[in-house]
């Protein structure tokens, strides 16, 4: 019997309260686009559970659940930072030294690549995103907005083919 919590606990994995009967944990990351349920992947989340929710009869989960569950994709960058602000225009990029001569799509802009964190990410790059919408100051300093501009990959692309 997986463990009855009163609310959801989050570390190295994540834990759910029941809801109609259904104690939700997890979640892995595989590496690949394999839509089907994979016996070491639970195995994996049912290891991270007994680490966060201690007990022997959660332990015992590992050799007696069924394997169940669903499989679903992350939108992740490749360094797992959020991508937030104007999108580049990659065609009309020529030879690129900083992320401000990184040619800009006009109006189209992006808040992408959560992760499994979005509920974490989601509001602070909302309000950098309605900053630089306004022309107002950011909410995080200069570097660490540069860190999160969707045009740090096509910069990071032609600094790597110069």
């Amino acid at each position: 019997m997986p463990p009855v919590l009163p609310l959801v606990v989050c570390r190295e994995a994540y834990v759910t309260p029941p809801s109609g009967g259904i104690v939700c944990a997890g979640a892995t990351y595989d590496n690949d686009d394999d839509p089907e349920l994979r016996a070491d992947s639970q195995l994996e989340n049912l290891t991270r559970l007994a680490e966060i929710v201690p007990g022997e009869a959660v332990a015992a989960l590992a050799a007696t659940a069924p394997l169940a569950g669903r499989v679903g994709f992350r939108c992740a960058a490749p360094d797992r930072l959020p991508l937030a602000g104007a999108l580049p225009d990659y065609p009309s990029a020529g030879r690129l030294e900083r992320l401000r001569d990184v040619p800009r799509h006009p109006g189209l802009y992006g808040l992408l690549g959560y992760a499994s964190r979005g509920l974490i990410w989601a509001p602070l790059m909302a309000e950098l995103l309605v900053s630089q919408l306004e022309n107002a100051p950011p909410p995080l300093e200069a570097m660490l907005v540069d860190a999160l501009d969707p045009g740090r990959f096509l910069l990071k692309q032609r600094r790597r083919s110069q």
